[in-house]
């Protein structure tokens, strides 16, 4: 797996429009996924925050293989949908939110939004289960317990 990070949104939506993405950035992305997998069978996964919604098609088109992070609170991500939409096409990485749920839920409501997410992105495979994007320092140590805890149950 290849790994590149960059971010193409925030919360309400793209740092720029997304045609100006499409002929700015996604030829020059699309050539870098091309000469990376030219050169070795690997999956490609990339890293963008935020509402990347009218991009999603695009990004598989050119050859992204996972999704990291699927960003619950980002407008038009919400993870059901995203699987709807391209769960076939693309594998979804995250989706338990560290803005709202992880910091200042409680361990019970963390248990329930991890199993809301395996229950709406795991069948028929094509999910990690992750935070989107990372655990940050104002997260009770219980609630990461609860998120753990709650994943290996449902294997």
């Amino acid at each position: 797996m290849v790994f590149f990070g960059d971010d193409y949104g925030m919360q309400s939506g793209m740092f720029v429009l997304p045609r100006m993405w499409r002929a700015l950035v996604k030829p020059r992305l699309a050539r870098l996924i091309g000469a990376i997998k030219g050169q070795a069978g690997v999956r490609f996964m990339l890293h963008s925050c935020g509402a990347i919604a009218p991009i999603l098609g695009d990004l598989v088109e050119i050859g992204v293989d996972v999704l990291n992070p699927v960003q619950p609170s980002a407008q038009g991500m919400e993870p059901a949908a995203v699987k709807w939409q391209f769960g076939s096409r693309l594998v979804l990485h995250g989706a338990i939110d560290q803005q709202g749920v992880l910091p200042h839920g409680t361990p019970a409501v963390v248990a329930r939004e991890v199993r809301q997410r395996i229950r709406d992105l795991a069948p028929s495979g094509g999910y990690i289960l992750a935070v989107s994007p990372n655990i940050r320092a104002d997260v009770p140590s219980e609630n990461i317990l609860a998120l753990y805890d709650t994943a290996r149950e449902a294997e």
